[in-house]
């Protein structure tokens, strides 16, 4: 099915305090985070101040579950408020996008590349955070599925789904468990996969969801999440070095085509993380050439990334904090699926098939969509093709900036191209910051997120199998 929409779509905010006022009774019988979320969707009930256990069962409440499924993958991307980081700002930590400007030892670690502190707070929220997003989505899902409800809500919960396994494969590393819950909350310790593994389950969330968007029939919402599950599937494959079917994926997807994870200043738990973590509480600072190896954020002085230099953290006293302006505010919002990552990974099939011709013309077309941004000329193209690989990955690097992409393509430029899932051969040491970080501390091994200390209480789990340091 072809859909050509050229607009912005967005993941829209319902009645906000009452999600909020939702989240313990919903808890206690679905299993889900629901929160206050952002979500197109009527949340009325006929409790003026909040929905009873009860109430969340008919399929006049599916909105109401939707709307928790929604809320754990906004937290687990873009952060809730100050309470956590999120996958844009520790994968970017992790990678070259941010510095840490506070004292905090667990984001020491992750800037170091050595976290040997499997008890590390901030990891263990996200890897949460993840999952619950995983489990909670595909609970929506079933649920829209056993009440014979055909909707657009379906197929937005296993897109969901997808860009949770997707963000836990390119995140964490090669061995992550994957545990479900039931309704009275009772853990069933899942097998360790690798991170194909985690790949094909995306995949097959995004197909999933394609299929419940085509059945839904004419339907702006449905035909929205054919283009949303078409990027995460061309995402996905990528991922797994599958270049032209990741191409054929995305083929249909308008360049201006923009669907987005919004935020809200209503309640602390509804705000963008980003923001708060760096604009307003100054603990993660815009990175530049961090590493030598890193890009130039800042000093490219580049359109698509603006910043401003705000003096010294207030919380160490000691770093210069220079704030991103991509999200300017609490409530700013996140790209998720976009024609630009679509045409960027157009670009990289036909690098890969040695086409210049349409590697330009992918790139022109995504740099488009930014003010202020001229198109790549003929001689902008460089003759090596290490050179071309450089900047295909620059431009995906100021393109893609804070949207919780870089550390994966980081990991896919280190990896060694006879890996199972492919890679450019690049080397750790080439890729990822290496020397001192702006603290004076020696960078470690690690490019990827460990597994976090609570999992030893899986039976199933294998640290030896779960190795940070490989791509």
């Amino acid at each position: 099915m072809t859909v050509s929409m050229h607009h912005t779509h967005r993941v829209t905010p319902g009645p906000r305090r009452l999600a909020a006022r939702l989240r313990g009774a919903a808890r206690a019988v679905t299993g889900l985070a629901i929160a206050a979320a952002a979500v197109a969707c009527d949340l009325n009930t006929t409790q003026p101040d909040i929905a009873l256990p009860g109430t969340l069962a008919p399929p006049g409440a599916l909105p109401t579950v939707a709307a928790g499924g929604v809320s754990d993958f906004a937290g687990a991307l873009g952060g809730f408020g100050n309470a956590s980081e999120g996958a844009i700002l520790l994968g970017g930590l992790l990678a070259d996008e941010w510095i840490q400007s506070d004292y905090f030892e667990e984001h020491a670690q992750i800037e170091n590349r050595n976290m040997v502190n499997r008890s590390n707070y901030a990891i263990d929220s996200l890897v949460r955070h993840l999952h619950r997003s995983r489990v909670d989505n595909e609970f929506v899902a079933n649920r829209y599925e056993e009440l014979e409800v055909v909707d657009a809500g379906r197929a937005r919960a296993l897109n969901l789904a997808g860009f949770s396994y997707v963000l836990l494969a390119e995140h964490f590393c090669g061995g992550v468990p994957l545990s479900t819950y039931d309704a009275s909350g009772k853990i069933t310790y899942g097998p360790q996969v690798t991170t194909a593994q985690l790949l094909d389950s995306a995949l097959v969330r995004f197909d999933a969801a394609l299929a419940a968007a085509q059945a839904v029939g004419e339907d702006d919402a449905a035909a929205e999440q054919i283009l949303v599950a078409a990027v995460g599937k061309g995402r996905a494959l990528l991922n797994q070095g599958k270049y032209a079917d990741a191409a054929a994926a995305v083929a249909d997807v308008p360049t201006d085509f923009a669907y987005t994870v919004e935020y809200s200043a209503n309640t602390d738990r509804e705000r963008l993380g980003v923001y708060d973590w760096s604009a307003s509480q100054s603990r993660f600072s815009l990175a530049d050439l961090n590493g030598t190896n890193g890009l130039p954020f800042r000093s490219a002085e580049d359109p698509r990334l603006p910043w401003e230099d705000a003096g010294l953290s207030v919380t160490d006293g000691t770093t210069e904090l220079f704030i991103e302006k991509k999200y300017g505010a609490p409530d700013a919002s996140v790209p998720l699926a976009t024609g630009i990552e679509a045409r960027l990974i157009e670009a990289e099939a036909a690098l890969q098939a040695n086409d210049l011709v349409t590697f330009r013309s992918m790139l022109n077309e995504a740099r488009s969509q930014f003010a202020g941004l001229d198109p790549l000329g003929l001689t902008d193209i460089p003759a090596g093709a290490d050179a071309r690989v450089d900047l295909l990955f620059y431009e995906r690097g100021f393109d893609l900036a804070l949207t919780a992409h870089r550390l994966g393509d980081m990991r896919r430029l280190a990896r060694d191209a006879t890996a199972e899932l492919g890679g450019y051969g690049r080397g750790v040491e080439n890729v990822f910051p290496v020397g001192e970080s702006d603290k004076g501390q020696p960078y470690g091994d690690d490019v990827a997120f460990p597994m976090p200390l609570v999992e030893q209480n899986n039976p199933n789990f294998n640290a030896a199998q779960c190795d940070a340091t490989q791509p």
